[in-house]
């Protein structure tokens, strides 16, 4: 493709707030170099606008993200099970604790000046204490995947 009347802008919109494209895969998809990109960018303010609007929306729900995983939060799981030789779903609700690491980075990026570096080693520390005191592979299996 590289006639730009051939381009769907909800495409390119779906690709950078859902999919997560950079410009460099944006170009790959589009099959177009990187001087008609940056050109394109420059000249068509409807493609302009659709990269400007699509990544201030993706940078949106990575927020949110890192807001949940530093709270903690509740998902629901489905799980198919026999009953009576029937299958049934079960709703199932779990609670994600909130991640060390989600916490040390928007600490660091928001509060900066009031979080050293001392403050991340103490965590990091917790962390190692919590691992080690771990009586199986299982449990530290389980920690980690929590903190994830």
């Amino acid at each position: 493709m590289s006639k730009y009347s051939d381009i769907d802008l909800e495409k390119i919109s779906y690709l950078i707030e859902v999919e997560g494209y950079n410009n460099n895969q944006l170009i790959e998809y589009l099959g177009i170099s990187k001087q008609t990109f940056y050109r394109w960018k420059s000249e068509k303010s409807d493609f302009r606008d659709t990269l400007k609007k699509s990544k201030v929306k993706l940078v949106a729900q990575i927020k949110n993200s890192l807001v949940k995983k530093t709270r903690g939060f509740f998902v629901t799981e489905w799980k198919e099970i026999i009953v009576d030789g029937q299958i049934v779903k079960v709703e199932n609700h779990r609670y994600i604790p909130p991640s060390d690491t989600a916490i040390i980075f928007a600490l660091a990026n928001l509060a900066s000046k009031n979080f050293s570096r001392q403050d991340k080693e103490i965590v990091k520390e917790k962390k190692h204490t919590e691992i080690s005191n771990a009586k199986s592979d299982d449990e530290i299996l389980k920690m980690l995947e929590l903190n994830e």
